[in-house]
């Protein structure tokens, strides 16, 4: 049988902040602020999917096993992350990020 999906999900479920404290992607995100030139933009998004998420994983811990997820980092303001998938999604996703 041939399939274009994962059969097996694999990766981190639930986000341990005694192991990965805010802090530390507080200065991911700090920095990247600091080395960005363009005083004008506003904020960014960081996209990521089940095969291409080194970007939202390192500002965000989140690593999409079913579908797309987007992380909206303002440069002043409360970060976001948006996730595909229906409602019943969103608490599996809330586990495995440290942002809202």
């Amino acid at each position: 049988m041939f399939t274009m999906q994962s059969t097996l999900l694999v990766g981190q479920y639930d986000w341990d902040e005694s192991r990965w404290p805010k802090a530390e992607f507080a200065e991911r995100i700090g920095a990247f602020w600091d080395s960005f030139p363009d005083r004008d933009c506003a904020g960014i998004a960081v996209y990521g999917d089940r095969r291409n998420n080194a970007e939202l994983a390192y500002f965000s811990y989140l690593v999409p096993k079913l579908q797309d997820a987007v992380m909206l980092v303002p440069r002043n303001g409360k970060r976001r992350v948006l996730v595909g998938g229906g409602k019943n999604a969103m608490p599996t996703a809330a586990r495995q990020t440290w942002v809202d």
